[in-house]
């Protein structure tokens, strides 16, 4: 378990974020704080946090939306999110805990239990499995060289190969005589026409 704690507070309110920030800050944790999950999101893309702290209410995107989209990603699936509402009725509290936030608690209970909180944010980490490596892509296979063809299967290859050829020539020799067959055909019949006519 870390002594230290780096927290990504998020929060529209600057006044909020300063006040939190101390806070968290006297408890002995790092803090990031920003005004926005866009910007949220910009920052642990770049260096994932401990843990986030944020507002339900966000400009843009709200705190179950950050949550969705951080419980997506399998790089930040196991990273701890509190979120904190005006008065703990947040009406979607049900179902940012379905969808995996540690906590829901009104922004007072953190103020006044920031403790209790950080216990419970340190045995979420602690309970944490270590992330799994990326399994190694295998290497492409080359293709097996095909076996050059031996001398039995290329018998019958050039065999064929040669009928066709024999096949080819004689269907035109075939073709050619049939023609000259019909042409004298037709010579002797307009000669026979000729010759009884006259």
């Amino acid at each position: 378990m870390k002594s230290s704690l780096d927290l990504l507070l998020v929060d529209a309110s600057p006044s909020a974020r300063y006040a939190l920030r101390l806070l968290l800050q006297r408890h002995g944790m790092q803090v990031r704080a920003v005004e926005s999950a866009e910007r949220a999101l910009a920052l642990i893309g770049n260096s994932a946090p401990d843990a986030v702290v944020t507002a339900s209410v966000l400009p843009g995107m709200n705190g179950l939306e950050l949550l969705e989209l951080l419980k997506a990603d399998r790089t930040t699936a196991q990273i701890p999110l509190v979120i904190c509402c005006p008065d703990g009725s947040w009406p979607f509290a049900q179902t940012a805990l379905q969808r995996g936030a540690l906590a829901v608690l009104p922004r007072d209970r953190l103020k006044h239990d920031t403790p209790g909180v950080l216990a419970q944010i340190e045995a979420a980490l602690a309970a944490t499995p270590a992330p799994e490596p990326e399994p190694e892509p295998e290497p492409a296979q080359k293709p097996e060289p095909k076996p050059a063809p031996s001398s039995e299967t290329a018998a019958p290859a050039h065999r064929f190969i040669a009928l066709a050829r024999i096949w080819k020539w004689w269907r035109r020799r075939l073709h050619s005589r049939m023609l000259d067959v019909v042409f004298v055909g037709v010579g002797v019949m307009l000669l026979e026409g000729l010759r009884h006519g006259a």
